[in-house]
């Protein structure tokens, strides 16, 4: 009986390794993907070449070359892509999150508490996605209002 209780916590450890690893794994991926979409208006942009193109043409050339604009950019600006990046990346991992879900409610060969525990995984993303929705609504409303108030226009 004893070597029994024992497998069993060995199979419950093993279990928890495998989440950990896939935990690590999915937080591996989304630091890639917030890492290319926050990096990919600088293509050339090592230290080096900057200081060349500042030689050679100025600021005017360095701005032209790495954001496609010579504008300055507006903090507002910023802020609003760091508003649209962060949500984007929150409704896929709720996604992601659902689809893990739907997984366990086909795998659960109809065991109960596993189908009951993936109704409320598929519920609980889907309230998220509402939130997160919601939240995209209010910001999208909160900087209108902000470019409205200054008189200036701030195009996403």
């Amino acid at each position: 009986m004893t070597g029994y209780k024992n497998s069993f916590f060995i199979e419950k450890r093993v279990a928890k390794t495998k989440r950990l690893k896939y935990l690590v794994f999915l937080v591996f991926v989304l630091v890639c993907i917030v890492s290319l979409v926050i990096f990919q208006n600088i293509e050339n942009a090592s230290a080096g070449s900057l200081l060349e193109k500042v030689k050679q043409g100025g600021l005017d050339k360095v701005g032209s070359d790495v954001y496609g604009t010579t504008d300055p950019i507006d903090l507002r600006m910023v802020i609003v892509r760091i508003i649209q990046i962060f949500l984007s990346v929150i409704t896929l991992l709720l996604m992601v999150y659902i689809l893990w879900a739907g997984f366990r409610w086909m795998t659960a060969r109809g065991d109960t508490k596993t189908v009951d525990e993936a109704k409320a995984q598929i519920k609980n993303a889907i309230i998220g996605i509402i939130i997160i929705l919601a939240s995209w609504g209010i910001a999208q409303f909160v900087i209108y209002q902000a470019g409205y108030i200054t008189n200036t226009t701030i195009s996403p």
